[in-house]
């Protein structure tokens, strides 16, 4: 039996990124972040997109850009403080963000790909980020209902792939 052969040219893997998407980006800051990537959808033009990431990146690299060509209009993450164009778009209403502690980040994505709705947890009880967000009582325990996360696509930085899919 011959496994399919899952590798494409840039432009061709990146071509179903649609309008409304949602991409979750690799990568803590600058290393692996997948720049070559995030400049080849911008090439391509999608629009509206949410995009999870640990952060915002610096000013002028990586997700920078999309933020910069009106490409987002909802970030996730756990920190934007590096980056002074998503500062200045979430005070003005450019861009909605949802701030999430990074554990709980890594969690909601785990949770995610495990085909699960939610997670439990107290982190974050008793501050801006448990607000409006739905509560349980659990063993005598309140704990907030994060909603798992999922994207349409990944974008993940890898020096190489091979046929399967596998990257490096």
């Amino acid at each position: 039996m011959r496994l399919p052969d899952k590798s494409a040219a840039l432009a061709e893997a990146m071509a179903g990124i649609e309008d409304g998407a949602t991409i979750m980006v690799g990568g803590f800051g600058v290393p692996g972040t997948p720049f070559t990537l995030i400049r080849e959808l911008l090439r391509q033009g999608a629009r509206e997109l949410t995009v999870i990431k640990n952060d915002a990146n610096e000013p002028d690299m990586g997700i920078d850009h999309l933020l910069a060509s009106g490409r987002v209009a909802r970030l996730v993450a756990s920190h934007i403080g590096l980056n002074p164009r998503a500062i200045a778009m979430m005070n003005a209403g450019e861009i909605e963000v949802e701030f999430c502690a990074q554990g709980i980040l890594a969690e909601r994505i785990r949770a995610g790909g495990a085909g699960l709705a939610a997670i439990l947890t107290d982190i974050g009880d008793g501050t801006e980020l448990a607000d409006g967000k739905p509560r349980v009582e659990l063993d005598g325990r309140a704990l907030i209902v994060e909603t798992a996360l999922r994207a349409d696509v990944a974008l993940i930085h890898a020096d190489r792939a091979d046929t399967f899919g596998n990257l490096a």
